[in-house]
């Protein structure tokens, strides 16, 4: 039998990424073997070992389920398996069933910090962030050195509603933490959330001059900037965090969530003669198809969605066709003489390649071909197209017609 004091050196870390407007935090695996439980049995801990290798690759998910599933059937005890578990099934979606390990790995190992903070965070993310706070303050008043915790906790509390048992947590972290950025940065955001933007903004200020690289920082202060009104500065914090933190998806949606109230960095950049483009692409069948398009539209760009049913691969290569490079730009129609009236959309967007561009008009004239012109900039030079438009005196039903130009309308509205 192996004694559980080597387990660490076999363990690896697997991530939970917390996502939240505010705040964010990141376990990791174990650090320490639990005391007062029976030796590990070596076939489960040989088998837990394999699960956790397998978990670094992504298509290996199954088969890391399977063999930490095998190593708790050989030894319940081994709570080092079930958190593992749990975490994997976590990162892959199945909150009910990563929460069932946690538990059972906080009730084998209730002093482990990582397996509490790892079972809150599956909480928060099942949307009870009452339940995930009530248990890390149980947990950080048997332990109130667990600055890890206690932080998650300040999160929780906020995002429940609890703003000033946040803030009085915050104080703790910091007490225990001085001068630590993302500890300034959560009770910024705690004084935010009571309306208290003044105090917020000072303490972010605090943050970043402590840290100017901590992404959580920027993304507090993009919050700040938003509840002031100032989409233009909230945008470049948002895209500043995402630049300090890459994996910082928040921030992102973030960003779109500025682009469709106002799309105010890109009104910013015409006016200083620079262009900004944001591209969508969505995935699965459950897409928000209303974020998505409005962030294509207010970005001037466009957006691709790839169901379950398609090759991955190919859809990411079809999206960066199309995104590559715009075939035409600043493109204006010359109606030659047509008259043509509610054209939609009203502003006429870039054409990229593999996309066809669609205009909805109320056109009249003589009856007869007739040449419009497209022109605009390819490549950074002017170029036109003639197109033929045939106009007939015929009063043709068009029904279908009418309908697409009143969605174009509505659209555009």
């Amino acid at each position: 039998m192996t004694g559980r004091t080597l387990l660490p050196a076999t363990l690896v870390a697997i991530a939970i990424s917390v996502s939240a407007c505010g705040g964010g935090k990141t376990t990791t695996g174990p650090k320490a073997a639990s005391q007062g439980l029976p030796p590990a049995n070596p076939i489960a801990v040989q088998r837990m070992v394999e699960g956790v290798t397998a978990a670094r690759d992504p298509r290996m998910r199954e088969r890391a389920i399977a063999l930490l599933r095998e190593a708790i059937s050989i030894d319940p005890n081994l709570w080092e398996a079930r958190f593992d578990l749990g975490v994997v099934l976590a990162n892959g979606g199945d909150l009910a069933n990563a929460e069932e390990q946690l538990r059972a790995a906080a009730k084998t190992a209730p002093d482990r910090e990582e397996v509490a903070v790892a079972l809150a965070e599956v909480r928060r993310r099942r949307g009870s962030n009452r339940d995930a706070a009530s248990s890390l303050e149980d947990f950080v008043k048997d332990h109130p050195g667990a600055v890890e915790a206690r932080t998650l906790l300040v999160t929780a509390l906020r995002d429940s509603g609890q703003h000033d048992r946040a803030i009085q947590n915050a104080r703790e972290v910091l007490v225990r933490k001085p001068g630590d950025a993302t500890a300034l940065a959560e009770l910024a955001l705690c004084h935010l959330g009571k309306g208290e933007r003044d105090t917020a903004q000072l303490l972010v200020k605090q943050a970043l001059d402590v840290n100017a690289k901590s992404a959580v920082a920027h993304r507090v202060q993009g919050l700040v900037h938003l509840g002031g009104g100032d989409d233009a500065l909230a945008f470049q914090a948002f895209s500043k965090a995402a630049q300090e933190d890459p994996r910082d998806t928040t921030s992102r949606l973030n960003m779109g969530a500025v682009l469709l109230r106002a799309g105010a960095y890109v009104k910013a950049h015409k006016a200083n003669g620079q262009r900004a483009k944001v591209f969508g692409f969505g995935v699965g069948s459950s897409v928000n198809r209303y974020l998505l398009d409005g962030l294509g539209k207010e970005g001037e760009g466009l957006t691709v969605y790839s169901t379950t049913r398609e090759d991955p691969v190919a859809s990411v290569n079809k999206f960066y066709r199309y995104i590559d490079s715009p075939v035409i730009e600043d493109m204006k129609i010359d109606w030659n003489g047509l008259q043509a009236s509610e054209v939609y959309p009203s502003q006429t967007p870039d054409l990229f390649a593999s996309h066809p561009m669609t205009l909805h008009a109320k056109i009249s004239g003589r009856a007869g071909t007739h040449t419009i012109f497209v022109r605009g900039q390819y490549n950074g030079k002017a170029i036109e197209l003639p197109v033929q438009v045939n106009v007939t005196a015929e009063k043709i039903e068009r029904a279908p017609l009418a309908t697409l130009w009143a969605r174009s309308k509505v659209t555009d509205l």
